[in-house]
C-alpha cells in the first residue's frame, strides 16, 4: 500500500486499486495524463494484446492511497477464477489505448480538457495479429488513432512495406476527412493492436468544435 502526496507516483505494478483520493494514469515516458482514477477504481496495467505500455499513477489530490500487486501475485490470485483476469484485461485495453494516444500529437499539443473531450467520443477495437483493418483502394469510414501495438502498411504485393503506425498516430486522416480511398492495405502487426476510432461524420464535427485538430491533421 502506497501513501502518496501530491505529484508523487507509483509504477511497476500489475494491478492497482485506488483506496483514497485521485490519481492520474500516464505512460512512464510521458507527462500528459491519460485518465483520472478515483477511490474504488481498479486498474490492470495490461490489456488483451501482447504489447504493453509501461504506466504510472501520479497523485492528483493532496494525498492518495493506492494498493498494488505484482504480476506473480496477480497470476496466483486469479488462477482459480481466470474470468476475472479476462474482464480486467478487457477493461485494461481501454486504459492502454488512452495512454497510448498521449504519446502522439494529441498528448503533445492538446490540453487535458480538449483531449478528454475528443477521447470520450472514440470507440475501442482490439485487432488480432495480422488482422486487416483497411484495404487499399476502398473508402475509409472512420478516423483511427493507434492506441497500442502497431499497424503495418502493406505494399502492392500485400507484404509489409517497412512502414508502420505507432501509438498516438493517425491512420490516413486526410483521406478519411475527404472520403478518399485507403492508399495502402493496413493490418495489425505482430502481437495485435488496439485502435480508437470515430465515424467520419463525427470526426468532421470534432474539427468544428476543436480547431486545434486541423493543425494536428495537417502535420500527421
Amino acid at each position: 500500500v502506497h501513501q502518496l502526496g501530491l505529484q508523487e507516483e507509483v509504477a511497476r505494478f500489475a494491478l492497482a486499486l485506488v483506496l483514497e483520493g485521485f490519481v492520474d494514469l500516464s505512460a512512464t515516458i510521458a507527462d500528459a495524463p491519460a485518465v483520472r482514477l478515483k477511490a474504488g477504481e481498479v486498474l490492470r496495467s495490461r490489456g488483451t494484446i501482447e504489447h504493453v505500455t509501461p504506466v504510472r499513477l501520479v497523485a492528483a489530490s493532496d494525498s492518495a492511497r493506492v494498493a498494488t500487486w505484482n504480476e506473480h501475485d496477480v497470476e496466483e490470485a486469479f488462477r482459480t477464477c481466470p474470468w476475472v483476469e479476462d474482464e480486467l484485461r478487457a477493461a485494461g485495453d481501454r486504459f492502454q489505448a488512452e495512454v497510448g494516444i498521449t504519446l502522439g500529437p494529441l498528448g503533445e499539443k492538446l490540453d487535458w480538457g480538449l483531449r478528454a473531450d475528443i477521447v470520450s467520443r472514440l470507440q475501442l477495437r482490439a485487432l488480432a495479429e495480422h488482422e486487416v483493418y483497411a484495404v487499399r483502394g476502398k473508402p475509409l469510414a472512420a478516423l483511427v488513432i493507434v492506441g497500442a501495438g502497431e499497424l503495418e502498411l502493406l505494399g502492392d504485393d500485400d507484404q509489409p512495406s517497412g512502414e508502420a503506425l505507432r501509438s498516438g498516430e493517425f491512420l490516413f486522416p486526410t483521406e478519411v476527412l475527404r472520403a478518399g480511398p485507403a492508399p495502402h492495405t493496413v493490418r495489425a502487426a505482430k502481437g495485435g493492436a488496439l485502435v480508437l476510432f470515430v465515424e467520419r461524420r463525427a470526426a468532421q464535427e470534432m474539427l468544428v468544435t476543436c480547431p486545434p485538430l486541423l493543425e494536428i491533421f495537417s502535420t500527421s
